[in-house]
């Protein structure tokens, strides 16, 4: 029988959804975004990209800052671990 050895980074890539993969990935291109932005770039609903966000914000992949400018606005940015699929 083959075992097969992954690391961290390989067994968590296949945890993500594409959806949450393609999220990721525009997080990363845009540096700064709002979660009403990623909901129209991938062409979902905002209750769906709530649920993306909360998933990939549980593997530690992104965070959640409140604007500046705006308090009821929510800045989406990558995290470290989250900079490592880029």
């Amino acid at each position: 029988m083959d075992t097969y050895s992954f690391s961290t980074f390989e067994f968590n890539c296949y945890l993500l959804s594409l959806t949450e993969s393609s999220t990721l990935a525009l997080i990363y291109q845009y540096s700064e975004i709002l979660p009403s932005e990623l909901a129209v770039m991938e062409k979902v609903t905002t209750q769906s990209m709530s649920q993306n966000i909360n998933k990939l914000l549980e593997l530690g992949y992104i965070k959640k800052t409140s604007s500046k400018t705006d308090k009821r606005k929510v800045i989406i940015t990558s995290t470290t671990s989250g900079k490592k699929f880029y």
